[in-house]
């Protein structure tokens, strides 16, 4: 995600300096990174920070949705590195143990009361969606149900199962489908694109919705032709 954020907003951000505790490749063009939480760096579920990545002599912000709960000890992104692009070039590079600049938290794409969710996410569109899954079953344990339509384009892009079929396991009010949307002959599971899969809602469920442009805004406008309010219906574009 990149943002633009207004200069009366910059002046009141924190900048924090961090370490790099973990990194790995999830996929050939994506990484997991574990950074350490700062000192009384406090977030709700689903909002972003900004990575300060030098840039020469000045540093250039890039924005990042955090995805793990507000109660774990770490920070953790899950980040797609764009070729030849600057983050992506830097993030390739970085090590454990390496420091970097943090600003924030920032963003308004969380859950601000109790109810029961969709949630629709393609690709690294699951990251903010991820902490407010996990924040909801993990740290609260609300006992609400939680729906996830998590959709791909081909099997190889496919992450973080183990995960989501361990929360089926552990939590019975969750549940997910998984669809590719270019699925070869070997597939067995769903297919197609996620508005494909799309449950029907109550009155009082809430809707999260994340990833590119046009998905989000597919999703949206065919649960408002349903009658479900706005109000209702959350959604960040990556």
């Amino acid at each position: 995600m990149i943002y633009d954020i207004p200069l009366f907003v910059k002046k009141y951000m924190n900048n924090n300096t961090t370490i790099i505790l973990k990194k790995h490749f999830l996929c050939p063009d994506l990484i997991e990174l574990h950074i350490q939480k700062p000192t009384d760096f406090t977030f709700l579920a689903g909002q972003f920070v900004q990575f300060m990545i030098p840039d020469g002599e000045n540093t250039a912000p890039r924005s990042y949705s955090i995805t793990s709960p507000p109660s774990q000890h770490e920070l953790v992104f899950v980040i797609k590195l764009i070729p030849g692009g600057k983050a992506g070039e830097y993030l390739k590079t970085i090590e454990v143990g390496d420091s970097l600049d943090i600003r924030g938290p920032l963003g308004h794409f969380v859950h601000k009361e109790p109810s029961s969710m969709t949630c629709i996410a393609t690709g690294v569109g699951i990251t903010p969606i991820m902490s407010l899954i996990e924040d909801e079953l993990v740290t609260k344990k609300t006992n609400t149900p939680i729906r996830l339509i998590f959709g791909f384009r081909h099997a190889e892009n496919i992450f973080w199962i183990e995960k989501l079929d361990k929360l089926t396991k552990q939590y019975s009010n969750f549940s997910y489908t998984l669809t590719l949307s270019q699925a070869d002959d070997a597939w067995t599971g769903a297919r197609g694109r996620v508005t494909e899969h799309l449950p029907e809602v109550d009155e009082s469920e809430h809707i999260y919705i994340c990833g590119n442009p046009h998905m989000v805004k597919d999703v949206r406008d065919r649960y408002l032709e349903q009658g479900v309010e706005s109000k209702q219906v959350h959604f960040e574009i990556f």
